[in-house]
């Protein structure tokens, strides 16, 4: 009886998430201008949050995301990305969210990338959770701004904007937009049995525009994050390996007029699952 009760409990607390992309020339294969190939990503996955809390109800998120792209490359370090995101909700009658991707990049140098248009999801930011929540890779995928990468011998940085709501003259709604900055300085060279990270990020969220007409405040808030990891046998990547971690959190409330009835939190994240905190707005 207690076998099946641990059985019926993790199955209800079963999150699955599978992913896969592949990437292969084109019909027509290479021609003057550059080659041409075509990649195809797929995520499935099953998340279910189900827990008993004061703050929010339980849910469960279930569904497939594809991303069929065209990728032509005209010069070197020049990359050009069309096609399309579909995002299908398991159990929905309503039409798949349906909608464009176009990418162009630039290698602005071995190790760093500049991208303009369509981005290549939250998960490629490695924000911690308690900052950007991961369930952005299922509900909020898409991603429309710009975005340089650098990813270099002992440095990660991820600099970028995702303009989510944007606004026209006379509109009755707020342009709403997110700035992130996701830096991590390595000790060592990657495969050392020790080394050290240091992983700084910056988060800005902000909604308002000076042509839109609307009720709601302005808002802008941002979070701020520090702190070390000790890692044993990890690449750059994060990948493998075991550590230990402590990071340190605050939120600022800047220009701000809404309802929130705090102006400054801060919040404590012990990698292990423990996190403490006090008035932390994600």
């Amino acid at each position: 009886m207690m076998k099946i009760a641990f059985l019926l409990l993790a199955l209800l607390h079963f999150t699955a998430v599978t992913s896969q992309e592949n990437q292969a020339p084109a019909s027509g294969g290479n021609n003057d201008s550059g080659p041409l190939s075509f990649s195809f990503g797929s995520m499935v996955f099953f998340r279910n949050n189900e827990y008993r809390n004061p703050i929010t109800k339980g849910y469960t998120l279930t569904g497939s995301h594809l991303r069929p792209l065209l990728l032509w490359e005209p010069a070197d370090g020049i990359e050009v990305k069309g096609g399309l995101f579909i995002s299908v909700w398991s159990g929905f009658d309503g039409s798949p969210v349906i909608k464009p991707v176009f990418s162009t990049s630039y290698e602005v140098f071995p190790g760093a990338r500049l991208t303009i248009g369509s981005l290549d999801g939250p998960d490629k930011h490695r924000m911690f959770d308690p900052h950007f929540e991961n369930e952005k890779i299922y509900s909020d995928f898409q991603e429309e701004g710009f975005q340089f990468v650098v990813n270099k011998g002992r440095i990660f940085s991820d600099t970028w904007i995702n303009w989510e709501i944007f606004t026209f003259r006379g509109d009755r709604f707020r342009e709403e937009l997110t700035f992130g900055e996701s830096f991590r300085y390595f000790t060592g060279e990657p495969g050392d049995r020790i080394r050290l990270e240091i992983p700084i990020q910056l988060l800005v969220k902000h909604w308002g525009g000076d042509i839109s007409i609307y009720t709601e405040p302005v808002e802008t808030h941002l979070n701020l994050a520090g702190g070390i990891r000790l890692i044993h046998g990890s690449d750059n990547n994060g990948k493998g390996g075991t550590g230990l971690e402590a990071t340190a959190f605050t939120y600022v409330k800047g220009r701000d007029l809404s309802d929130i009835v705090f102006n400054d939190s801060y919040a404590l994240w012990l990698r292990g699952d423990h996190t403490y905190g006090d008035l932390f707005v994600t």
